[in-house]
């Protein structure tokens, strides 16, 4: 990540026969960033291509960067290169954006770049999200890959390993969240994370969450349940009592005012009903 960053610029080329060429001109001096993506991507022999870095690298944060200071500077660029073998499987989800601490709603992150890895991080493929935030990679092979969605000065965690196999060929809930305040990027899940409990009957998500988290139960506890986070040090920093004397339910827990970080979360009904450990990232 080059921190003195301090321009953005866009120019259009085309390949008209020879190597492509493109110019930035009377750019103040600074340090800056090259990317080159195509626009036409029907173009015979382009299929494939996906956009790059210079020297030669998709992920912004990896990237070769010109110290400019007026004179005349140069910047190769060797586009990526990717291809991902056909077949029935399906890969897709949604990324939203949040507003930052105290959000209370997300909204959907359009025209983001998701990359398609394979175990050894290589990009196979890329495609971009829609207007509402979706985005999907059809027609791959059955095996591992993990899904990468990247953004200019954001710190992407990749999703876990996807495995794609008999039975098993359409996965449409890999979703992100993009959070502004800490520059994260990180997957969330659809339907809740880390069951506790005996029975699993506990649930307890998003993990990683922005700040509102939710406990869920599928049958009755008991009256009254204390719910406790602790940091990595052991110190508490929330109690709260629940009410679980119904079937079904679902609360609301604020963690909006913690630091961004690790914290253990524990439910106790007269006995340690269990504990799992979640993800602040606002």
């Amino acid at each position: 990540f080059d921190t003195s960053l301090n321009a953005l610029d866009s120019t259009e080329t085309c390949i008209s026969g020879g190597m492509p060429y493109y110019e930035f001109a009377n750019k103040p001096a600074g340090n800056f960033m090259v990317k080159a993506k195509l626009i036409h991507n029907a173009a015979p022999g382009s299929a494939g291509y996906m956009p790059t870095y210079g020297l030669a690298t998709p992920h912004w944060d990896s990237a070769s960067s010109v110290n400019h200071n007026g004179d005349l500077d140069t910047m190769h660029i060797n586009m990526r290169y990717g291809v991902v073998p056909s077949g029935p499987g399906f890969i897709g989800g949604l990324i939203s954006s949040g507003a930052g601490r105290g959000a209370t709603t997300d909204v959907p992150a359009a025209g983001m770049v998701v990359y398609l890895l394979n175990t050894s991080n290589q990009v196979l493929a890329h495609t971009f999200t829609d207007n509402n935030g979706r985005y999907a990679f059809k027609n791959i092979a059955d095996g591992l890959y993990y899904i990468y969605p990247e953004d200019f000065n954001y710190k992407t965690i990749p999703s876990g390993l996807i495995n794609l196999g008999a039975g098993n060929d359409s996965i449409s809930t890999i979703n992100f969240k993009q959070h502004t305040t800490s520059k994260t990027i990180t997957q969330e899940t659809a339907t809740g994370l880390n069951l506790i409990g005996g029975n699993g009957e506990i649930r307890v998500f998003p993990n990683p969450t922005s700040g509102n988290l939710f406990v869920q139960w599928s049958e009755r506890i008991g009256e009254s349940v204390i719910v406790t986070v602790k940091d990595m040090t052991g110190r508490e920093v929330y109690q709260g009592s629940v009410n679980m004397d119904t079937n079904s339910g679902k609360v609301s827990i604020n963690l909006a005012n913690l630091e961004d970080g690790i914290y253990v979360l524990s439910i106790d009904g007269g006995y340690n009903l269990g504990k799992t450990q979640i993800m602040l990232v606002h």
